[in-house]
């Protein structure tokens, strides 16, 4: 039985997650009692009727199922089925006939794992976020947006561990937010890689990518629970049309409206969920600065960005809300 943390959660289960080194001692003592959830295996997984929720497709074909019994059934294109309790204190799976597969790790771990710890309180945006010498910094961006290239610059120039690269697990309800970490490792396509020149511990193709790579980082455990002092939106220019690189204070009434739009709905098909969602939003945009961040689509701008964030960082700690 391996232990993993995601999200602040602690994960007991057989099955090995790409990317991720299974807690052992100090620090990373995985966590007893109730904290822990158990993932297993279980072959005569039977989950009564089903109603399909939401099918979000994807290379993945992740889709969302309510269950007759009570709780929640997430399928993968693979043929992996994993149910959860609706508390989130149980998770069972079925893995189809592709067996834990590259495939099939990867989309749970990309995938349902993220939408688990949900169950049990956590908001997740499109994010990356990083630990600074004073807390955490959330980066937000839909897919494509330059997330992990920012990420992995910035741990390369100023030495910040990578707390996630795509999605951030937050508990939003604390004042401050406390961002949680999701993996150290971050995923570039091959072109990027080559681009950043930043040296990683390992590196590994995605079976489900083609050409893109999951580049684990060498260092320590990150402490878990770091306090968000930042958000940063980012809006990318192209750099003949707009050199400009400059972090501008974003205004409070588009603050909640900017974070909506990178909150990621467990159940988008549901329209009672948004009002517990828009709270921790309200909550988050009270309390933390809102930066819109802009720099041009070229490596070469990449150093400039990490200066001004390592002052800007410090300004934005300075005046977060207590």
């Amino acid at each position: 039985m391996r232990a993993y943390r995601y999200g602040g959660i602690d994960f007991r289960t057989t099955l090995e997650w790409p990317g991720f080194s299974p807690l052992s001692g100090g620090a990373a003592e995985p966590t007893a009692g109730a904290g822990a959830v158990e993932l297993r295996e279980d072959l005569t997984l039977a989950v009564g009727a089903r109603r399909l929720e939401y099918a979000w497709g994807g290379r993945f074909g992740l889709a969302l199922h309510a269950v007759e019994r009570g709780g929640w059934l997430f399928t993968l294109a693979s043929g992996a089925e994993f149910y959860a309790t609706a508390d989130g204190e149980k998770i069972a799976c079925r893995l189809g006939p592709a067996g834990w597969s590259e495939f099939t790790a990867e989309g749970f771990v990309r995938r349902v794992l993220p939408r688990l710890v949900q169950l049990r309180g956590r908001a997740l945006f499109h994010a990356a976020t990083l630990a600074t010498p004073a807390g955490a910094i959330m980066i937000c961006g839909f897919s494509g947006a330059g997330k992990s290239t920012l990420a992995a610059s910035l741990h390369q120039r100023l030495g910040w561990p990578i707390l996630g690269d795509d999605m951030a697990v937050v508990e939003a309800t604390a004042v401050p937010g406390l961002v949680h970490a999701t993996g150290g490792s971050v995923s570039l396509w091959e072109e990027t890689r080559t681009g950043l020149a930043v040296p990683f511990a390992r590196e590994t193709r995605l079976a489900a990518y083609g050409s893109k790579f999951r580049c684990e980082l060498a260092g320590a455990p990150v402490a878990e629970g770091a306090p968000l002092g930042a958000i940063y939106v980012l809006q990318r220019s192209e750099p003949d049309l707009d050199p400009a690189i400059a972090a501008n204070a974003m205004e409070p009434a588009a603050r909640v409206g900017q974070l909506d739009e990178f909150a990621i709905r467990f159940n988008p098909a549901d329209p009672r969920g948004g009002v517990k969602r828009f709270r921790a939003l309200v909550q988050l945009a009270n309390t933390v600065p809102c930066r819109r961040l802009h720099y041009p689509r070229r490596f070469e701008f990449l150093p400039a960005v990490a200066a001004l964030l390592a002052t800007d960082v410090a300004q934005c700690f300075a005046l977060r809300t207590p």
